[in-house]
């Protein structure tokens, strides 16, 4: 997705990291193509914490059993995709920092899912256009979050 971002267009790169069992932080890093380099800026997202509320978990009333939804996640970023604070202004990505993500991106969209379950799921979204993509963490232990923002100094 990235290696095919064009003038014009933003990818965003969000991150659902949960803090309870029916809360998480959603942060995102917008990119995007200026005339040669590709730009970035970090984000994150006022509609707060609650799971529950904004719809993406849901709780079939009958079992209580929980269930995070691909659907409904997109769905949540697509209502919320304008209302953020920024928590790092836009920069220049490094060469080194472009080829990061592009492994990360192959990483994301062959991910498999560990064997187990937790009640604080991650899930990370992949939005750009008509193309998207989810991935939950149902485990709770790829961990690449935290990782990106390393490599991406945020």
């Amino acid at each position: 997705m990235l290696v095919n971002l064009q003038m014009g267009d933003t990818l965003y790169l969000n991150f659902g990291i949960s803090s309870t069992e029916f809360g998480s932080i959603h942060e995102g890093i917008l990119l995007y193509r200026g005339n040669e380099s590709i730009f970035g800026k970090h984000v994150v997202y006022n509609y707060g914490v609650s799971l529950t509320k904004n719809g993406v978990i849901k709780i079939d009333p009958r079992s209580k059993s929980i269930s995070l939804e691909t659907d409904s996640i997109l769905k949540f970023y697509e209502i919320n995709n304008a209302d953020y604070f920024v928590k790092k202004k836009e920069w220049k990505l490094e060469d080194r920092q472009i080829e990061y993500l592009k492994i990360y991106f192959t990483e994301l969209e062959n991910f498999k899912e560990p064997e187990g379950f937790s009640n604080v799921p991650d899930f990370y979204a992949v939005i750009c256009g008509e193309e998207s993509f989810v991935v939950i963490d149902k485990v709770g232990k790829w961990d690449k979050f935290l990782e990106v923002k390393k490599i991406l100094k945020l």
